[in-house]
């Protein structure tokens, strides 16, 4: 499967994931995990996605050695998108800075259940909603896939 494709399904796949409604017959305890398990199972698929679209946009044939992270650090400097997608997830005024900080958080230890609905908390700090980051993100892909077309 070519990356375009491969970052297209895995984004749609965190976009049902995220869809997939937490409550039911259940306490509140078990709808905040599920909730929790949706969340983290969207940013891992994000994750991968972020893998395929760096792929993708640096015409490699395979996924970066080291992830989109390495992808991101070593391309940025030759590659305008690349560049883009580096500010926009790594850097502290970057739009989807709080994306990249709770996709860093996943591989780590300090991500907790969601605070309320539409909301994950990494550490004590408030972040917007793994949807809302994935929205702008598929929009950010867009964009920079039609900017890599211009050149």
């Amino acid at each position: 499967m070519e990356a375009r494709r491969r970052t297209n399904q895995l984004l749609y796949r965190a976009d049902l994931l995220l869809g997939q409604p937490a409550v039911g017959d259940v306490e509140q305890q078990l709808v905040d995990a599920r909730r929790a398990a949706l969340e983290e199972g969207a940013l891992a698929l994000i994750d991968l996605a972020l893998d395929a679209l760096v792929a993708e946009l640096l015409r490699l044939p395979t996924w970066p050695q080291g992830g989109w992270r390495s992808g991101l650090i070593q391309g940025a400097d030759d590659n305008a998108e690349l560049s883009r997608l580096s500010a926009a997830l790594l850097s502290p005024e970057g739009e989807l800075r709080a994306l990249g900080e709770s996709l860093e958080a996943l591989r780590g230890f300090e991500v907790k259940a969601p605070v309320r609905p539409g909301m994950i908390a990494v550490g004590n700090a408030q972040r917007p909603s793994v949807e809302m980051s994935l929205v702008r993100l598929k929009a950010l892909t867009n964009e920079l896939r039609e900017s890599a077309l211009e050149w």
